[in-house]
């Protein structure tokens, strides 16, 4: 007799077993996929649905059917929503003009020559800027301190108040003037343009 390896005996046998388990499940899943179930199959599945045991082979029954010849016929408006916004106007006792004048913080700007007011029109809706002109002073005095010093005929010093009359570029004034003992004294008269 022939001794064959160990190995040789174990390959040999799973080669046999896998052909053996092969053909049965080709068998077994072929001839359940072909053959209808049975009404107690049928039954028991019925059964076990409501259970959620198994929902996968159950035939039509009864209950799937409406009943009626035909469907129902159901209508759907679709709605549109207008929103309309209005105003009302009640009129509330103020002091303030019909047409009243909205100003910024600093809204007059003042220059020498005029002066600008920026504001914002309520009734014709803008900014709008009135213009003013600046009045001139036409008469301006002032008085003042005097001091003058002579060297023709002789070197003497004169201190005084004088007073003085400005209209626009002309101007004229009046001053007392003494020496500083008040040994002389003197009234003083002038009239000046100014060119520039």
């Amino acid at each position: 007799m022939v001794s064959l390896p160990s190995n040789v005996t174990t390959a040999a046998l799973a080669l046999l077993l896998g052909a053996l388990l092969g053909a049965a499940g080709t068998y077994y899943f072929t001839s359940s996929s072909t053959a209808q179930p049975s009404s107690s199959t049928v039954a028991q599945v019925g059964q076990m649905e409501g259970q959620g045991v198994l929902d996968r082979i159950r035939s039509i029954a009864p209950r799937d059917t409406a009943g009626q010849g035909e469907a129902d016929v159901e209508i759907r408006y679709r709605t549109d929503t207008t929103r309309v916004v209005d105003s009302v106007y009640v009129p509330i006792p103020s002091r303030l003009p019909k047409t009243p004048a909205v100003s910024s913080k600093e809204p007059i700007e003042v220059t020498p020559d005029r002066i600008t007011w920026t504001y914002f029109n309520t009734a014709e809706r803008q900014w709008q800027q009135r213009l003013y002109a600046v009045p001139e002073r036409r008469f301006e005095w002032s008085a003042h301190a005097l001091v003058r010093a002579s060297v023709v005929p002789q070197k003497r010093l004169w201190a005084g108040l004088g007073m003085s009359l400005r209209y626009r570029r002309l101007e004229a004034s009046v001053g007392a003037l003494t020496t500083p003992r008040f040994g002389r004294r003197r009234l003083a008269f002038s009239l000046r343009y100014q060119l520039n």
